[in-house]
């Protein structure tokens, strides 16, 4: 089409500077053609109207009837130059529409190269696929986790992009024994990455770090105000929350005043070491993550010092993922007074040199609407 405009623009062009040219021709031919004995020619015209002679009628009807002409050719030539104008204008036109609608064609087929890989594919099945693509506890690179499918080809890593659905989960490890190296910057770029991935839907964030109790003394200060504080608008989002490390008791405290309030389930795991102390019986100490919909817990942070981390007289639902002993099992129900679900594990593996805890107080829960009980013989 760009082709036949252009030829036809051309042909009328050249065709125009030819008539201009024959009329300029015809013209210097009707005024400068030189005849004495004629005295309406027009140079004897032009000579007596310098000494103010008035013409005759012939030449005055002669100058009219060539000037009619004139104007006819003119008017004519002026037609087929507005319609070049014309053509010129509409080609200009065409330019801009096809330069402001370029954008949009390469975004058409862009999404048509992204539909193309998964067009007859339910989003269920690639969030399946993604789900066994995922390690149990990667590392936040890109051939981990959700980058998985990324690295099949081009087209698979845009539709992984494009699916929020596969961005609801994120897994972060933080090594905390490298302080003067941490790549913290690094980090925050990641998780904003992350996090404009995911859409409107409910977020789980895991964290894990196998720092050492004295690392995490040392430099959790400043992990939690380096890294979290800049992202707490991203925080207010999450709703489950999955925090381990070989000495967890230690790394809960350093959350206080971090993480949104109104948390779905926080899952707590001890890597390494046992944890020390007692769950108390009554907690009175003011405690760091207030409400909880659901807390689910190893068997080795039963024993633990997470006396001003977890309000325990308070806790409506608690799984705890690993086999208790009957002794711990019964230290948890009188912590928790106000468990409504509880999901547990049992074993009777206590030495017999340690009798089991004299019941001269009894437990009561109103409030208990579901206790699941695993008993494990062994």
């Amino acid at each position: 089409m760009k082709a036949i405009i252009n030829q036809t623009v051309q042909r009328d062009y050249l065709k125009l500077q030819q008539d201009i040219r024959r009329l300029r021709k015809v013209y210097l031919q009707a005024c400068y053609k030189y005849d004495p004995k004629n005295v309406d020619s027009p140079i004897t015209l032009r000579d007596a109207l310098k000494h103010n002679d008035v013409p005759s009628n012939l030449v005055a009807q002669l100058a009219l009837d060539i000037r009619a002409k004139l104007e006819v050719d003119v008017f004519k030539q002026e037609l087929k130059l507005l319609q070049v104008d014309h053509l010129h204008t509409l080609q200009r036109e065409k330019f801009l529409i096809i330069k402001a609608i370029t954008p949009t064609w390469h975004k058409i087929q862009v999404c048509d190269t992204i539909l193309s890989v998964f067009r007859h594919v339910p989003a269920e099945i690639l969030q399946e696929i993604a789900g066994y693509a995922q390690p149990h506890q990667p590392s936040f690179d890109t051939s981990q986790a959700q980058m998985s499918l990324a690295h099949v080809c081009r087209s698979w890593r845009r539709a992984v992009f494009h699916l929020p659905t596969l961005w609801k989960v994120l897994y972060l490890v933080v090594d905390l024994r490298k302080r003067p190296g941490w790549p913290m910057k690094r980090y925050i770029q990641m998780v904003q990455s992350w996090y404009q991935r995911t859409g409107s839907h409910t977020l789980s964030f895991h964290l894990y770090t196998p720092s050492e109790s004295s690392n995490i003394e040392n430099n959790g200060q400043s992990f939690v105000k380096d890294f979290l504080a800049p992202l707490r608008s991203i925080l207010l989002r999450i709703r489950n929350l999955n925090i381990g490390a070989p000495s967890v008791a230690n790394l809960l405290p350093l959350f206080s005043g971090k993480i949104p309030s109104h948390l779905q389930t926080l899952t707590i795991k001890n890597t390494d070491q046992p944890l020390r102390h007692r769950i108390p019986t009554g907690s009175t100490a003011s405690p760091v993550f207030t409400n909880i919909g659901r807390l689910i817990l190893d068997a080795s942070c039963i024993n633990s010092g997470l006396r001003n981390v977890l309000p325990w007289d308070k806790m409506t639902a608690l799984a705890v993922g690993q086999t208790l002993t009957i002794r711990q099992y019964v230290n948890v129900l009188d912590a928790c007074s106000s468990l409504v679900t509880g999901f547990f594990t049992l074993t009777d593996t206590s030495p017999p040199s340690i009798p089991p805890k004299p019941s001269d107080t009894t437990s009561t829960h109103h409030k208990l609407q579901h206790l699941s009980l695993l008993i494990c013989d062994k």
